[in-house]
């Protein structure tokens, strides 16, 4: 298996459980806290970890059919299925466009200024996903509880 097979494997999974924890709540739900000490909502974390890996895939794979103006809906477990369904294939076509030399190329941040090579950007996406959804699982674990 080569490194966007493999890649394209984990987004899969990923989104796999995050179709598994959109199953478990409702859209009352979204209002609630993450943590009993925050101000971030559930439906605040399902937002920025699926808008941030839309974000990012087009950071690295620009395409003429991109929608600028990508926007998730934390206003019902629908919409945010639908957001996460159109970030998991944005994500998908960015592995499918890149080659094994795209691995070394250098993405800069015009934001924070800082380098980062694409190897590490893929790897960081996986990152981020799995975190923000392990964030969501204790979460969503303790209301059921």
């Amino acid at each position: 298996m080569d490194v966007f097979s493999f890649l394209s494997y984990m987004v899969e999974e990923e989104h796999t459980q995050i179709d598994q924890l959109l199953d478990r709540i409702t859209d009352t739900d979204l209002s609630l806290a993450l943590q009993e000490s925050g101000e971030v909502t559930i439906g605040d974390r399902f937002i920025h970890m699926i808008g941030a890996e839309y974000r990012m895939s087009t950071y690295l794979y620009q395409d003429p059919s991109d929608d600028p103006e990508f926007k998730v809906s934390a206003a019902t477990v629908d919409g945010l299925r639908q957001g996460s369904q159109a970030s998991k294939a944005r994500h998908l076509l960015l592995l499918q466009n890149l080659s094994t030399p795209d691995l070394e190329k250098v993405w800069h941040s015009k934001v924070s200024g800082k380098s980062y090579s694409y190897k590490y950007l893929l790897y960081h996406f996986i990152e981020h996903l799995a975190t923000h959804r392990g964030q969501l699982a204790m979460a969503i674990n303790r209301m059921v509880e």
